[in-house]
């Protein structure tokens, strides 16, 4: 008997669910204000030349551009050859940085809009001046270097920059940052600069300068850097530019470090205290040398001239006694001519006319010949005094070379040293032979110059390190 086997169960069908029929969607309605925007920022609109390439650049879509313009806060322009920012950037009110890189821009203009713009850099782009920057008030950085600038202007309404990047123009001279009392950190590497002077007084506020690769080859610049009271870093040398000539001098460091003593940094080198303190203690040692040697100097003309002036009294003081005596002598003359002009003579002597005319020219003569000596003591004693003040604009004037000459190797230090050249030194007869063979009298006869002497030499050479 076969078991009983049961059917499967069949499923049931399921239904589909009924279709929902979607509902119509209520179309939103747009203002007259966004239309009107929507209109006013469209790529088609004639207005907006580069708009739509600008957009591209940075991957926006017409519709995020048109939304949200205001929002965007971050621009880049790397390519397609601009001339000038365009126009549209009056659209980008709310931009904080923006970056054109290799573009052929001589100028900056149409950046009024842009007046939440903090980081500014245009590199690689061919400025030729800083200008466009009026409105922009809020930049804390601005970067422009690798362009063709000539000089630092355009800057005086960024009175909140803290970066500044001029490296790698064709700058001249530290001019044109009075305005910028926050400044922090300026690179201006690799340009024409060949003197400091006061051009960062007025950014009293300065951590960092770079101004490697300059024609700065001097030791006195580096005091005008000493009148920045927060500087921590300072680049005369960088690997990435190059350096200016006055790394190349002797006791670079060492001078450096005396008059730049709040330094942490120098030429990309951190700075200890024990190298602080020897610079200091060694240029203090030198200065203390040259200190002696000028007032050594000094006190040795002051000793001269104090000979020169006893002597100089005794002469005179020997003078006017013997004038004295001529001068009673010419007294006494004058008396007795003015007696026998202007009083007859007694009764009792009569004098015969021809020897009372004798006597008389006599007279005249010995009073001639006693004014005569005292003319001549008169101009004895001016050329006593005109020897002696000579002697003491001569002195005055050794004594202030000799201490110029002092203060020159000291300033430069010790990279430069002048002596004063004997004839008998054997580089002098060679100074005056070059000299004169350099000399072509043809060049000088209108001033009726026919030749050259050599009448003073000196001689200046390399010292040794302090």
């Amino acid at each position: 008997m076969s078991a009983k086997t049961t059917p499967p169960r069949r499923k049931k069908k399921q239904q589909p669910p009924p279709v929902e029929e979607p509902e119509e969607e209520s179309e939103e309605e747009i203002s007259p204000e966004m239309l009107a925007l929507m209109e006013q920022r469209s790529f088609a609109n004639p207005v907006n030349e580069g708009l739509e390439e600008l957009c591209k650049l940075n991957g926006w879509t017409e519709d995020q551009f048109v939304r949200d313009a205001e929002s965007l806060a971050s621009m880049e322009i790397f390519w397609g050859g601009w001339h000038h920012i365009p126009p549209c950037m009056s659209h980008f009110a709310g931009v904080e940085f923006l970056q054109i890189m290799n573009q052929q821009m001589t100028e900056l203009r149409n950046l009024e809009s842009c007046r939440s713009l903090r980081q500014l850099h245009v590199t690689d782009c061919r400025l030729e001046r800083i200008s466009g920057l009026e409105y922009n008030t809020e930049l804390r950085e601005l970067y422009l270097f690798c362009n063709q600038i000539p000089r630092i202007e355009g800057l005086d309404a960024l009175v909140n920059l803290e970066t500044l990047w001029l490296s790698d123009n064709q700058i001249t001279r530290l001019e044109g940052l009075n305005a910028l009392a926050s400044l922090k950190t300026i690179y201006i590497a690799s340009n024409k600069i060949n003197s400091v002077g006061s051009g960062f007084d007025c950014c009293a506020q300065l951590e960092e300068i770079n101004l490697s690769n300059n024609l700065i080859g001097c030791f006195r610049e580096i005091p005008n850097l000493g009148r920045l009271p927060n500087l921590q870093s300072l680049y005369l040398n960088d690997n990435l530019f190059g350096e200016n000539p006055v790394v190349s001098l002797c006791n670079y460091q060492t001078y450096a470090l005396f008059h730049l003593q709040n330094l942490s940094f120098l030429d990309g080198c951190p700075l200890s205290d024990e190298a602080k303190n020897m610079a200091e203690a060694t240029y203090m040692k030198k200065k203390m040398y040259y200190n002696m040697r000028i007032k050594t100097m000094k006190r040795n003309c002051t000793n001269v001239l104090k000979k020169a002036q006893e002597a100089r009294q005794a002469a005179i003081s020997q003078n006017n006694l013997s004038l004295n005596v001529l001068v009673r002598a010419r007294k006494d003359v004058e008396r007795e001519i003015d007696e026998r002009k202007l009083l007859p003579a007694p009764p009792d002597q009569d004098e015969d006319p021809g020897a009372a005319k004798l006597f008389d020219s006599r007279l005249t003569l010995k009073l001639q010949a006693l004014e005569k000596a005292i003319e001549g003591g008169d101009k004895e004693i001016g050329m006593v005094d005109e020897t002696y003040e000579q002697l003491k604009r001569r002195c005055y004037g050794l004594v202030q070379q000799s201490i110029a000459n002092l203060i020159l190797e000291l300033e430069t230090g010790g990279n430069i040293r002048l002596e004063d050249g004997k004839p008998s030194d054997v580089w002098h007869s060679s100074c005056v032979d070059l000299v004169q063979s350099r000399f072509f009298p043809q060049d000088y006869t209108a001033f009726n110059i026919a030749g050259v002497k050599v009448n003073f030499a000196i001689f200046g050479y390399i010292l040794t390190p302090f």
